[in-house]
C-alpha cells in the first residue's frame, strides 16, 4: 500500500512544476484584484475622457425661417444665422454653449489652429456660422 499512496498523490495534485504555476497565478490575480480594489475610488479622476470634438453630439440648432431671427445668444448678444458649410464631425471644436445652455457651439478646427468664428451643428455634416448682425437680404436685381 506505501506503493500506491504516492501514485494517487500524484494523481491528485500532478506534476510539482504544475502545482507551482498553479499558486502563483492565483497570487497574481489576487494581487491584481487588490490593487483595482484600491484603486476604484480614484477613478473618476483617472479616467475621465472628453471629446473636444463634435463626434455624437446631437444636433442642437434649427434654421429660422427668417434669418432675422437669432439662432442662439452668446454672453448676451443674439447671434445670426450666417454661411452654411459642410464639414467632417472631426474638424469641428467644441467651444461651449450659448446663454440657456441648450445649443453647442463649435470652432472649427482643422489642423490643430483654432479659428475665432463660432457654428452651430444643424444636420449631420452641416454646420452655420454665427455672426452678430443678420445677413441682409440680397438686393433685387433690374
Amino acid at each position: 500500500m506505501s506503493e500506491s499512496e504516492p501514485q494517487l498523490e500524484n494523481r491528485i495534485f500532478g506534476s510539482k512544476a504544475a502545482l507551482a504555476f498553479g499558486i502563483v497565478l492565483i497570487g497574481g490575480m489576487s494581487v491584481v484584484s487588490l490593487l483595482a480594489f484600491q484603486d476604484e475610488p480614484k477613478l473618476s479622476t483617472l479616467e475621465k475622457l472628453d471629446n473636444p470634438t463634435a463626434v455624437g453630439d446631437p444636433v442642437t440648432a434649427t434654421i429660422p425661417a427668417n434669418r432675422d431671427q437669432p439662432i442662439a445668444t452668446v454672453h448676451g448678444k443674439p447671434m445670426y444665422a450666417g454661411v452654411r458649410d459642410k464639414y467632417r464631425e472631426l474638424e469641428m471644436a467644441k467651444a461651449g454653449t450659448d446663454d440657456s445652455g441648450k445649443v453647442i457651439l463649435y470652432h472649427l478646427a482643422k489642423r490643430g489652429d483654432v479659428t475665432p468664428e463660432l457654428w452651430v451643428r444643424v444636420d449631420d455634416q452641416n454646420y452655420i456660422q454665427l455672426l452678430e448682425k443678420p445677413l441682409s437680404s440680397p438686393a433685387p436685381q433690374p
